[in-house]
């Protein structure tokens, strides 16, 4: 019986104001830790929020830089790293 294989992708937005919570859906990813989400839901001026994103290995890992971009926050780093 095959087993499903799970790939994580890492990767930080920088921005400032209104974080693009819908990109957490687009993307499919999540805040990486705690401080992630302090980061992503205060309004103090530009910081960068370090996510993480699931996918099969059907799927290649990567984020949308061009609709985080139209948010005013672009993709600064991103690794692909394999796992289950």
């Amino acid at each position: 019986m095959a087993k499903n294989v799970y790939y994580s992708f890492v990767f930080d937005v920088r921005g400032s104001g209104h974080f693009p919570v819908d990109m957490l859906r687009y993307d499919t990813c999540v805040p990486y830790g705690q401080d992630d989400i302090n980061k992503a839901f205060c309004d103090d001026g530009e910081r960068t929020v370090r996510l993480i994103a699931y996918h099969s290995k059907d799927t290649r890992g990567e984020a949308t830089s061009g609709r985080w971009k139209s948010f005013g926050w672009n993709v600064v780093t991103g690794n692909s790293f394999g796992g289950k």
